[in-house]
């Protein structure tokens, strides 16, 4: 059996140049945990896992930066 816990802390961001109060995110520190068991032949394996066991809340941004270099056909 294995267990396996990671963390990721990200400080304070801005998602813009501008970074006015609806752009700020706080910094968060989310935790991830997994656990693996393996028969003694090694012939099959189970594992179970969490994401964000903590349970924090956080913004991600994305971008689309294709530039209108992709065709959209209606």
């Amino acid at each position: 059996m294995a267990l396996q816990v990671d963390a990721n802390y990200s400080g304070k961001f801005c998602f813009s140049v501008v970074c006015n109060n609806m752009e700020r995110d706080g910094s968060y520190a989310i935790a991830n945990a997994r656990i693996i068991y393996t028969d003694a032949d090694k012939k099959w394996s189970a594992e179970f896992f969490v994401r964000n066991f903590t349970r924090t809340d956080y913004r991600t941004y994305g971008l689309d930066a294709s530039f209108g270099l992709h065709e959209q056909h209606v």
